[in-house]
């Protein structure tokens, strides 16, 4: 865990373009979202902070191929670096209220 909430999915066919964009849904309070990616070997492919307005995340990566991704989601500040390893804040309880969206970009 280590303040880090950790998502898989299987893109079925490449290249494809991918959206990940986060929300913060905690009751009106501000959630500062941050949200990273990786491959099934561990590279890290990108992460994004507030390009999604509010302090939310909204990251494209662009000619992604077939294959399983994990995306790692938390509140800023996180630490990413290679071989899946990523660390945020562990102490923070509104982890749980971080909404994730991933779908193929138009």
């Amino acid at each position: 865990y280590n303040g880090v909430a950790w998502y898989s999915f299987v893109l079925p066919m490449g290249p494809t373009d991918v959206n990940f964009n986060t929300i913060g849904s905690n009751s009106g309070s501000f959630l500062d979202t941050v949200v990273g990616v990786y491959n099934s070997t561990g590279s890290f492919l990108g992460s994004n902070d507030d390009s999604g307005g509010h302090g939310w995340s909204d990251l494209t990566l662009y000619n992604l191929n077939a294959g399983t991704y994990y995306v790692a989601v938390g509140m800023f500040p996180i630490n990413f670096s290679y071989g899946f390893n990523a660390s945020g804040n562990a102490s923070n309880p509104d982890i749980d209220k971080i909404i994730l969206t991933v779908q193929t970009a138009p």
